[in-house]
Formats: structure tokens, sequence, C-alpha cells
């Protein structure tokens, strides 16, 4: 649901996938959706045949936020070819993980000996930026990509580094994020607009016309290897990311669809924000990334701050037929409410307002500000539920305030 650290960890739950090259510095481990994507190809940075430079850089290994040292060498010829290596450095500078990324036009070859294909080919690079090293083409200031990579960038001044001219843009970041590279300046070398400096991540060799052979930018596995071959669409480059319509909106707009009512807070519920409108899949219980409208076997999450969540959700009788641990309340809005694994539930209808209260005392401020989504707020009962789902409630939880019913069997 958000972005997790930038910093590349030991942690085992941590692990490297293809798109980690492109996650060094912006992203998070499994989040490389999140990362800034590779400059769009196309034309060169000069008029003709664009500069060979080779590149290398380091990262320091960081031991007490267990961050990775990183070493990289980039061998590049403009936006099209480039030929990347990025090892990944533990205690006593050992490699850990070295992964090996080569674009030549619109095929890219990529190789990682811990993962289980090995080698990847991709015949159309185009269509997958975010697994593509971003530090290995050319930046343009003034692109979206960069933007994300140094935000509200504004030009800072220009300074020597490895005898190139070099140009800083200072970078505006909204707030701290203790797993986010946020360097106050970004370098690029003013001829070519390749990095030069990214906080701690420093170039420390800059050739130009470097030697190459027929290999360097090569994109032909070897001989016998296995291959995984991600096949070409058609379809293109994706569309630049839209920005996230704010809770509230994406809130009204699945509401809109929803073969039920869905009920909320409010924007505000005891100083928290309405901060997240997520929906589940019921079996995997995962988020279903970009949904808006709920399917059968889907769920509709809202999340207040960082704590608080609830739903609404249609009553199903298994439910509670074969309830455990489930105990029987004051009613709150006119309605029967239970308690059951740290959180209440309202039965109206033919739903169950589901409220994962952090503390019980905020169970009745809660269920006083429940609102439908799209209607006005009032202070009246909730629709009362049909005398069958009562009937299962009594059973399962009590039919009296402070009865309880089956207790959990662990």
């Amino acid at each position: 649901m958000s972005m997790e650290t930038a910093r590349i960890t030991r942690s085992g739950a941590c692990r490297l996938v293809l798109g980690l090259v492109a996650t060094v510095f912006v992203a998070g481990c499994g989040s490389a959706g999140d990362a800034p994507k590779a400059e769009p190809r196309g034309e060169s940075v000069t008029e003709g045949v664009p500069q060979l430079i080779r590149v290398q850089y380091t990262r320091p290994l960081d031991v007490e936020s267990e961050s990775y040292g990183v070493e990289m060498d980039v061998i590049a010829r403009g936006a099209d070819q480039s030929r990347t290596r990025l090892d990944l450095l533990v205690e006593g500078g050992r490699v850990d993980e070295s992964i090996l990324v080569i674009r030549d036009g619109n095929r890219a070859l990529l190789f990682d000996a811990k993962t289980e294909a090995g080698y990847t080919l991709m015949e159309a690079a185009d269509e997958h930026p975010e697994d593509l090293p971003w530090e290995s083409s050319p930046l343009d200031p003034n692109s979206d990509d960069f933007q994300e990579v140094c935000p509200d960038a504004d030009p800072a001044g220009s300074r020597t580094i490895l005898g190139r001219e070099a140009v800083g843009y200072a970078c505006t970041w909204k707030g701290p994020d203790e797993g986010m590279d946020q360097p106050e300046k970004v370098w690029l070398d003013k001829a070519t607009r390749v990095l030069l400096e990214y906080g701690a991540m420093k170039a420390t060799e800059f050739v130009v016309d470097p030697e190459i052979d027929e290999k360097t930018f090569s994109t032909k596995p070897p001989a016998g290897a296995e291959v995984h071959v991600v096949k070409a669409t058609g379809k293109g480059p994706p569309p630049p990311d839209e920005e996230e319509p704010a809770p509230e909106e994406a809130l009204a707009t699945i509401a809109s669809t929803s073969p039920i009512p869905i009920y909320y807070l409010g924007p505000e519920f005891e100083g928290m924000a309405l901060s997240e409108v997520a929906i589940f899949d019921d079996v995997s219980g995962s988020e279903v990334e970009g949904d808006m409208s709920i399917d059968d076997g889907q769920s509709l999450v809202l999340f207040y701050g960082e704590a608080f969540q609830m739903s609404t959700t249609r009553f199903v009788p298994d439910h509670y037929r074969n309830s455990e641990g489930c105990s029987r309340l004051q009613p709150l809005r006119g309605v029967p409410t239970v308690e059951q694994a740290e959180a209440v539930s309202l039965i109206s209808a033919d739903l169950v307002i589901w409220l994962a209260v952090v503390n019980p005392r905020q169970a009745a401020p809660a269920a006083a500000a429940l609102v439908e989504v799209g209607q006005e707020s009032t202070d009246a009962d909730l629709p009362a539920p049909p005398p069958r789902n009562v009937a299962l409630v009594d059973k399962a939880c009590g039919a009296k305030p402070g009865d309880h019913g089956m207790p959990h069997q662990d």
C-alpha cells in the first residue's frame, strides 16, 4: 500500500528480483512500481552518434541501517545502448549479489545468478522501464522521472567532479522518510546528463571512449543457457502514471458502483484523516492494485490514520453459524452489535459494518459518526437487520449484552 524502504537491506524478506537495479536508490523491496522509470528512449543527448562513456560508482556499506554497499559499472552510448553491472556488498567488502543488465536498442538481457531463471531476455525493453537501471541513461531534469528522483528540482549551480563540468539540482522533499535516500542535491554531467552524484552514491571514475568489443552491448545469451523470454506485446511503453485520486474521491467512485451501501466515518475521525481506500481479494488477502470497483470475492477496507480500519460487507450466515469467541455488546445506532477478535461489528440490514477499533472507547463515537457514502450525515438508527440474521447472531454471540458465544479454540 505504501512505498517501503529505499535502502537495500540484508533482511531475508527483502529478496532481490530483476527490478532491483531500478530500485537501489528510490524504491522499496518489492516496490519497483514506485521506482522512477527509465527515461523514454529515442532522441540522443547530442546530434549524431552519442558519446561513448564509462562511469563507475560506489556507495559505502551502512552497517547501522543494514544497507548494502554498492559498486556499479556503467558503459553507455546515449540512451539506447548500455551495459550495467551492479554489485551489492556486505561487510568485509564481499559481493553478496551481482546483477548485469545489457540494453541494445529495444532489447535487453538481464542476468542474476540468484534468480530461478538466471537470464531474462526482454524483446521490448520499453514496455518494462521499471526493470531497467535509470542511472544507465541520460537524465532529463524536465522529465517527470527526474522529479521522482529529485522532487521540485531547481538549478543549484555548477562544480567540477572527476574533471567534468557538473550541474546541480536542489531537491525539495515533502517530508523526511528514514527508508528513502533523500539527497539535498543531485549532480549530472553537463555534456551527457549522466548521473555523477546522488547522496552517498558517487561517481569514482569517468572515462570517455573506453575500449569495448562486439560483446559489450550484445543481448545474445550464452550458448546453452536457460533463458526466460519476455515477449513483446506491441502495446509500447506504459502511459505515464496518473496521480492517484484522493481517498475521498476514490471512495466516491467505488461506492457509486458498489452492489451494497458503503459506510464511512467522514473525511476525518478523532483527528485521523481518511488515509487510504483499498480493495482486497478475500481468498489471498492481497490488495488488488488500481481496482475501482468491488467484485464478487472482494472487500473494501478504509484506513483512518495508520491504525484504524473499517469495512462494510454483506452478512454471511455461515460466519455466525460457525462463529467462535464472539460476545454481545450494547446496541449501537439501534442495531445488534458484537465484539470478536478485538473488532466491533454492527449488524444492519443485510450488512456487517466492521470497525477494527484500537481502543474499546472508540466504538461508540465511531458508530455515531457512521454515514453512508453519498448521503447526508444523521444520528438516526441504522436500518434494522431481518429476524433471520438476528437469530443467528443471538445464537453465536448471545442474545443479551454481556453474553458470550462459544470460546475460541486455539
